[in-house]
């Protein structure tokens, strides 16, 4: 079923799984002709060009990434519920190797807002609150995680960070936040 956006889409993913950027974009473009306002497809050319600027230098590299980034928006701007373009616009700024803009933390604040059941976002987003000095917001967003029935170590080590947060330790809980697998791999 060439052109079907389901299709297409679900290449886009395998080509990605398969660090094949370029073919995935080509497969992305194909599900956006169509369906233009396919937030899926949207994220997955995205990720394709972002894939691309992963193997770039200089310029081209953080043309490339902006280029990605502009897609995440224009994905959110289709669906401003979805999560997942606001995570991946922050996550694109730790890809490239350079600090999140102000508006790129409060996307992942939003995301993880969106998707509470996500505990890599939400462990991300306590990260960005910790970095930021802001330890109250950070232990909040952490409690979603500490008291979850399925997030595992990641809540064992969520409450260690609450109880550290409580005892004035703020910028030394990162250690335990930033160790976690969960949040290295969220969103993707």
């Amino acid at each position: 079923y060439p052109g079907d956006d389901l299709v297409e889409s679900t290449l886009a993913e395998a080509e990605l799984d398969a660090d094949h950027p370029d073919a995935a974009e080509a497969a992305a473009v194909k599900a956006l002709a169509a369906n233009p306002h396919d937030t899926e497809a949207m994220v997955l050319k995205a990720r394709a060009i972002e894939g691309k600027a992963k193997a770039a230098d200089g310029d081209a590299r953080k043309n490339l990434f902006e280029e990605a980034r502009q897609e995440f928006i224009a994905a959110n701007k289709v669906d401003t519920e979805d999560p997942e373009p606001l995570y991946d616009y922050y996550w694109s700024y730790l890809q490239e190797g350079i600090r999140p803009t102000d508006n790129a933390v409060a996307a992942l604040h939003y995301a993880s807002d969106l998707a509470p059941q996500d505990i890599g976002v939400r462990m991300n987003s306590a990260i960005a609150y910790v970095e930021d000095g802001k330890f109250k917001e950070a232990s909040d967003t952490l409690k979603v995680v500490a008291y979850s029935p399925h997030a595992g170590e990641a809540a064992d080590a969520a409450k260690r960070v609450i109880g550290a947060l409580d005892a004035g330790k703020g910028k030394e809980s990162l250690k335990d936040l930033e160790g976690g697998s969960a949040a290295k791999t969220a969103g993707n």
